[in-house]
């Protein structure tokens, strides 16, 4: 599912300038981080090489959260990954503070970013109804 205007356009991007750091995640435990086509490694590979992007990945729990960034901005990677491990492990609660930023860091307009938010509240609501469903 896409969620945002630059999905499968990260690349492109990023070599444009357009864009300073692109962010992929996927399940360990499923193996879905070897897949081309959730974190496409193969195509950014010789641009690292290059040194033209900074590429560097980290472990949270059971997700794989890779990053790609411009040489300059290569700090956001940082900070990117604390928001994301103290999130996934509990030590702070999601908001969209959060989501703003993060969206910032990546390059989406304000519209962009208040339909992301709009969309992942559409599938957080969604997901409560099937839970309370289930429970009676």
């Amino acid at each position: 599912m896409a969620i945002g205007p630059h999905e499968g356009r990260e690349l492109e991007l990023l070599l444009s300038g357009q864009k300073n750091i692109a962010i992929f995640m996927a399940s360990i435990a499923s193996k879905d981080y070897l897949q081309e086509e959730i974190i496409p490694e193969r195509q950014f590979e010789s641009y690292v090489r290059q040194g033209r992007l900074i590429r560097r990945y980290k472990d949270i729990l059971d997700i794989r959260v890779v990053c790609f960034s411009i040489p300059e901005f290569s700090w956001t990677i940082d900070l990117i990954f604390w928001i994301k491990e103290k999130v996934y492990s509990g030590y702070k609660f999601p908001n969209h503070a959060d989501d703003i930023m993060i969206g910032k860091l990546l390059g989406y307009n304000d519209t962009d970013i208040k339909n992301f938010l709009e969309k992942t509240k559409e599938i957080q609501e969604s997901l409560a109804n099937t839970t309370k469903e289930k429970t009676g």
